[in-house]
């Protein structure tokens, strides 16, 4: 979990929640988001899939121990704000929007940077 997260409490109002987002891998962090979408879909380039998946297990690792760390099981959605560096970045954060709504059976406010 990224030092100075602050952890809301129970009884007080939540406040927007920033985490930092697993930084991708330099031979990866230069590919466009066509690219990465291309190498997910239609070529059979496992490592772009395996760089993706790092990406969305790192950071649902990362925010499922900040919700524990907070006594939450969950947080609204709205209030997550996720900062991406690069294009594979972007589309890991894509797919895992796709996987919260899939899952809530809503659209999730999550802010993409």
């Amino acid at each position: 979990m990224p030092r100075g997260l602050p952890l809301p409490k129970k009884s007080s109002r939540m406040q927007d929640v920033t985490l930092a987002f697993p930084r991708a891998c330099p031979e990866f962090a230069r590919l466009s988001e066509e690219e990465v979408w291309a190498a997910l879909l239609e070529s059979d380039d496992s490592r772009v899939t395996v760089e993706v998946t790092r990406l969305v297990c790192g950071f649902w690792v990362q925010w499922r121990g900040y919700l524990r760390g907070a006594g939450l099981s969950s947080l609204p959605p709205e209030l997550l704000h996720i900062a991406t560096r690069c294009p594979i970045e972007r589309v890991a954060v894509v797919i895992m929007i796709g996987y919260l709504e899939s899952e809530t059976g809503g659209v999730a406010g999550i802010t993409r940077h």
